[in-house]
């Protein structure tokens, strides 16, 4: 009976609370690691490589889907150049540090369809053509 009755205690309201409120705790935080894995998953990104040059801004592919893209940024300049992304679906701009010459960086991103735009904010850099239009469809 001593066993019923500490089952019946094991049972009662708070220490169901305290369990189910650690069961919720630990599912929580993995979901919510799910849901950012989801939102830009690395190993499903695309990877798009994007060469600064001090005139120009090349990208190794010209057809987008929507989805999650990494660009690998390289500056193979002589001057700071950066990479910067606006369009749908983007809150404000994303953009990399300034990169120095020689210097790499990642961009993250999740592409909606539309057009978007993609420069580099250092300096006179769009000016001497450090500057794409993308039209993501799919």
């Amino acid at each position: 009976m001593a066993g019923a009755v500490l089952l019946a205690a094991g049972a009662l309201l708070p220490v169901e609370t305290v369990d189910a409120a650690h069961a919720s705790l630990s599912p929580s935080p993995h979901s919510t690691g799910s849901s950012h894995t989801n939102g830009s998953p690395s190993a499903q990104a695309q990877t798009v490589t994007a060469t600064l040059a001090d005139d120009s801004m090349q990208l190794s592919t010209t057809t987008f889907t929507p989805g999650a893209y990494s660009f690998a940024v390289k500056n193979t300049g002589k001057a700071e150049h950066a990479l910067a992304i606006s369009g749908p679906g983007i809150s404000g701009t994303k953009k990399t540090a300034t990169l120095s010459p020689g210097s790499t960086a990642d961009l993250k991103v999740t592409l909606k369809s539309g057009t978007h735009k993609l420069w580099s904010p250092a300096g006179n850099d769009q000016a001497q053509g450090l500057k794409k239009e993308i039209t993501v469809s799919g």
